[in-house]
Formats: structure tokens, sequence, C-alpha cells
């Protein structure tokens, strides 16, 4: 009913672009909340062994926290949707299944390093993205 009212006197158009604007910032609070917000929410903790020492990984087209102690992988992501909110540079740097490092990738913003993360990553490689002076 209320629907049937609203489209009368606003037209379909004027209320899909509504309901559009609307899903579009609930899911960009729901993506900030549950990958910006995952510090507060769950104490820096892994969950599986309760390290605070968690790393930002890349592996495939996702963007995964792993425990940098134990090796779990937590919450996770598309890399593709989360790459233009990180700030700060970054060294991007190629690791084994065990986190044991092998080559440094590249050095930079997440924009300047993004190509060759995602062209590793795509290849089944885990992609380290450790912070340089204090990025997030």
């Amino acid at each position: 009913m209320v629907i049937a009212v609203l489209t009368y006197f606003f037209g379909w158009k004027v209320l899909l672009i509504v309901a559009l604007l609307f899903g579009a910032i609930t899911l960009g609070t729901f993506l900030y909340d549950t990958f910006f917000g995952w510090r507060s929410k769950r104490g820096n903790k892994c969950t599986k062994c309760g390290a605070t020492n968690l790393g930002m990984f890349v592996h495939y087209g996702s963007y995964v926290l792993r425990c940098l102690d134990c090796g779990q992988a937590d919450v996770a992501t598309s890399f593709m949707a989360i790459e233009s909110y990180l700030t700060g540079r970054f060294q991007a740097v190629l690791v084994d299944d065990n986190l044991n490092e092998k080559q440094l990738l590249a050095e930079g913003t997440c924009a300047e390093i993004s190509g060759r993360v995602e062209e590793a990553a795509g290849k089944g490689n885990w992609v380290w993205l450790r912070p340089v002076g204090g990025a997030s």
C-alpha cells in the first residue's frame, strides 16, 4: 500500500533510485563495519589461538586477515572491493603457505601496487600486504 502511494506521487524511477542508494549505503556500512571495524569487535585477536599478530593477505581474488602466529585465516572479502579503502604505503611480499617470506613484489600505495598484487595472487600465491610506517 505504501509503495503504491509513493509510486503514484514520485514515480517508479525515483523509488528505484532511492532503493539503490539505500542498498549501496547499507552495503557500504556493512563492509566497513565488517572489514575495518574488525579490530574493535574482535579485540585484535586471532579466533583460533588468541594472538594479536594479524596480517593482511591477498590470495586469488580474496582479501584475508590471517594470524601470523598460527596461520589461521579469518575475515575475507574481495580484494577489488576493499583495495580503494586501504590507505598508506604497503610492501607486497610473496609468502609460502607457512607465511615464510619468499620475495618482495612491490612497495607503494595500494593503487600503485594493486596490479602486481592481483597478478601474483591470481596465480594462487599468498601476498602479504605489510604496512610501511603505520598504514591501515
